[in-house]
């Protein structure tokens, strides 16, 4: 009998450390998981930021992009224009200015994502 409850005590005070160790990993595991889920919300903050960011880009190349298409299409005008015209008729009509460019400037900088500089 008296083996068999030393065995029993040795089994409880076995299953408590076990227990301990298995309570402390997970409270390492829930504090990780914590850190993470902190981490992830940050992240996914710079991805919505940064996408603004591109859209704004977007927006301004494209003004970019008709603005130059607008220039070049005056200078073949007034090329073909200059070149056509007779003798002391002079240059041909000078073109209108060319369309703004939208979202040019003025909008608010973005923090800079962690590790890159």
């Amino acid at each position: 009998s008296g083996k068999a409850g030393g065995s029993a005590l040795y089994s409880a005070a076995g299953d408590e450390r076990e227990a301990r160790v298995i309570r402390e990993e997970n409270e390492r595991l829930v504090l990780q998981l914590v850190a993470k889920t902190t981490e992830l919300a940050e992240m996914s903050e710079e991805v919505l930021m940064l996408r603004r960011d591109l859209a704004r880009i977007k927006e301004i190349n494209q003004g970019l992009t008709d603005r130059i298409t607008f220039l070049e299409a005056a200078a073949n005008a007034a090329a073909g224009g200059a070149m056509g015209a007779p003798e002391g008729r002079g240059m041909a009509m000078a073109p209108p200015p060319p369309p703004p460019v939208k979202g040019g400037g003025g909008g608010k900088p973005t923090k800079p994502v962690k590790g890159k500089k």
